[in-house]
């Protein structure tokens, strides 16, 4: 049987408050979370694990070439392909707040950003501010999450997330 890789998750938000709660969420749902405090390192986090996940892939390349073995060989054309499937999105969710630093609407950008480097990676928005929420549904096809659900409770967002990782 197929051992199964963890559910990883990157939270991208600039308030404790909110890292706080999604680290009690991670903790509920076992899954790994990563956290970032401002979009630049959360698209230095990004870019960090596909090229980690790249080097992987070229080093399991090398070893099917040198392969003899036929179910060696399938094994590793198996586990080849899965890393492909990785690179293309690096995290199985990237929750991340719309106004970061507070204020600035920058989430939208590495939205924007997030979707032309990684377009098969599930991206959720944590925000406050209705407008900004519909103009990122809007362009890229993102869901939102109203931020102030989230203050008055953490229940929403871990149904939520639980939910979105299943599919």
């Amino acid at each position: 049987m197929a051992r199964r890789r963890p559910k990883l998750v990157l939270f991208v938000d600039d308030e404790a408050r909110i890292h706080n709660t999604t680290g009690t969420i991670a903790k509920k749902l076992r899954i790994r979370a990563r956290r970032a405090w401002h979009p630049d390192e959360a698209r230095r986090i990004l870019l960090r694990r596909a090229t980690a996940i790249e080097r992987q892939q070229n080093a399991l390349r090398k070893k099917l070439e040198s392969s003899r073995n036929a179910e060696e060989r399938r094994r590793l054309r198996g586990k080849i392909s899965t890393l492909g499937r990785m690179k293309k999105s690096p995290f199985d969710l990237v929750v991340q707040d719309i106004n970061m630093p507070i204020g600035h609407p920058t989430g939208v950008q590495l939205a924007g950003d997030i979707r032309r480097d990684f377009p098969k990676q599930r991206v959720v928005v944590l925000s406050d501010d209705r407008e900004n929420m519909e103009e990122i549904d809007d362009r890229f096809g993102i869901p939102g999450y109203d931020k102030l659900k989230l203050i008055a409770g953490t229940r929403g967002l871990e149904e939520f997330i639980r939910g979105y990782l299943k599919r």
